[in-house]
This record gives structure tokens, C-alpha cells and sequence, in this order.
């Protein structure tokens, strides 16, 4: 009796690819293989990105990751103290590699500045304060607009682990854009 591998698992699949005698069924691990290559499309498309970096520290959480072959996404989320509680707060922005190098320029040199979008609809901005400091932190200002209804301004500060993961994205987009 034949199995029926369109039952299998995708594990249970490797793991009789890995095991089975391919010299004495052939046509079974040829089966195998195409049931494989059928499921790793959905298995891709399913399968989150992994970020480029996810770093915690002082209240700053922040995500990069690649959006396109150009391009890279960054996920901050900010929790600080308003009043008497403490608030959480997030923002999306996406920039082009030429607009993150311009964002880390600027952080680096603690140029005044902002990045990200300032669409009508909804905008996310990052907003770099002038600072004559070196690089051990940088006071920004997030801010984030849904349609023309409301907005949300958060000073915050990126510690030197912040910037060194930004800076560290920075250098490999550098040495794959030289080779």
C-alpha cells in the first residue's frame, strides 16, 4: 500500500525525506519532494519577516525591517509617564535606504531634522533635536496623525543601544550596497 503523503505533516514529510531508502523507492521520494515544493509557497507567504533588529532599552522598543528590496520599515513603540500613568504608545514609519541613511546621518551628528511621512491622511515622523552631544543619546520627538482629526507628539530619547543598532543596519546596508 502506498502512502498517502498529501496527508503528512510538512515535518513529518522532512523527516521521511531525511529517512527513506532513495535507492529502493525512488518514485516515493520523488513524491515527497513535489509535495514539499507545493506547500513551501503557503508556508512562505505565512511566515513573518524577521527583523533586522529588535532592541530594547530605556523605554524605547524599537523593530527594523526590510519592507522591499529598497527600503526598511521601523516599528518604535514608546511607553512613558503622562500624569499619573504610563502610556504606550507606537509608530510605523517606512523609509527608503536613502532616507534611513539620512535619518542616521542626522542622528549621529545630532542634526535637527525629521523623517517619515507627513501625509494628510495619517503621518508618522521622527523629529531629531539638535544636540552638540556625542553619541551616547538623542532626543527625538515621535509624531503620528490620523486623518485630520487627531495627532500624538511624544519626546523620548534613544539611548546609545538604540543608536548602535541603527547604526549597525546602517553599515551592513553600506558593505551589501559596495559588493
Amino acid at each position: 500500500m502506498e502512502p498517502n503523503y498529501s496527508k503528512y505533516s510538512l515535518e513529518e514529510l522532512y523527516d521521511v525525506e531525511a529517512n527513506i531508502d532513495s535507492s529502493k523507492y525512488p518514485e516515493r521520494l520523488k513524491r515527497i519532494k513535489d509535495e514539499i515544493q507545493l506547500r513551501k509557497p503557503v508556508l512562505l507567504a505565512n511566515k513573518q519577516k524577521a527583523p533586522l533588529v529588535d532592541v530594547k532599552d530605556a523605554g524605547v522598543h524599537l523593530t527594523i525591517f526590510n519592507y522591499d528590496e529598497n527600503g526598511f520599515e521601523l516599528k518604535l513603540s514608546v511607553t512613558y509617564n503622562f500624569l499619573i500613568t504610563y502610556q504606550k504608545t507606537w509608530y510605523e514609519i517606512r523609509l527608503t535606504s536613502e532616507q534611513f541613511s539620512d535619518l542616521v546621518y542626522c542622528l549621529k551628528n545630532g542634526i535637527k531634522s525629521w523623517h517619515g511621512s507627513g501625509d494628510l491622511w495619517g503621518a508618522s515622523k521622527i523629529f531629531v533635536n539638535e544636540q552638540s552631544s556625542p553619541f551616547q543619546k538623542r532626543d527625538i520627538r515621535l509624531y503620528r496623525r490620523w486623518f485630520i482629526l487627531g495627532f500624538c507628539i511624544v519626546p523620548s530619547t534613544l539611548s546609545s543601544v538604540i543608536l548602535q543598532a541603527l547604526y549597525k543596519v546602517e553599515e551592513q546596508q553600506e558593505a551589501l550596497q559596495g559588493s
